[in-house]
């Protein structure tokens, strides 16, 4: 049987155990956004690759891990200029503790890929 002491602080307790696992849950969304939108910004950034192309591929990756769970509402957007490609994933952690929605934004950008001829000596 619990002491009343122990039956008090048992809330406390389960809801510090709690708080821990929702910031698990989150740092993995995070993860997880992070590696579809620079899969996404890989193939963007290629010589002959397009901002469709790199949507496309972050999508396929959120699809393929079987991590819907673990981001709910994945939202990617793509863009390309003629220097540089950006690929956008946002979404939803899971809810684990109750009035809490955590946001994910994953932003991952770089140079695209072109060819520079050799300087004459």
């Amino acid at each position: 049987m619990l002491s009343p002491e122990a039956a008090a602080l048992l809330p406390v307790v389960m809801l510090l155990i709690m708080t821990i696992f929702q910031g698990i849950a989150y740092y993995q969304a995070q993860e997880y956004a992070q590696a579809a939108a620079a899969e996404g910004a890989r193939v963007a950034r290629l010589y002959d690759g397009s901002a469709a192309g790199g949507e496309r591929e972050a999508r396929q990756l959120l699809s393929q891990t079987g991590g819907g769970w673990l981001l709910s509402g994945p939202a990617v957007a793509a863009s390309r200029t003629a220097e540089n490609a950006q690929v956008t994933v946002d979404g939803t952690a899971p809810r684990l503790l109750p009035f809490v929605t955590l946001h994910v934004h994953r932003v991952v950008q770089g140079p695209v890929e072109r060819i520079v001829p050799d300087a004459a000596p």
